[in-house]
């Protein structure tokens, strides 16, 4: 029981780590924006978005240029 709790859990988190991400991608496509911006965009706080992007950017998903990100090519 407790085992197949941890393994819902496991998959929740990672199902809405990728909906966040897409939607940092979705919210990129219209134009380059801010942290604040985004977060504005998808509903979550600023704060919420730093480890996102900076893993993201990390793995050369996003570009951080002059307080604003874009999508990488």
């Amino acid at each position: 029981q407790i085992q197949k709790l941890k393994s819902v859990k496991e998959d929740m988190t990672r199902n809405i780590n990728a909906l966040v991400r897409n939607a940092v991608l979705l919210s990129l496509e219209q134009d380059d924006k801010t942290k604040e911006e985004i977060a504005d965009d998808i509903g979550v706080s600023p704060d919420d978005l730093d480890e996102l992007l900076s893993t993201m950017e990390d793995e050369n998903r996003l570009r951080h240029d002059d307080g604003e990100y874009t999508i990488r090519a």
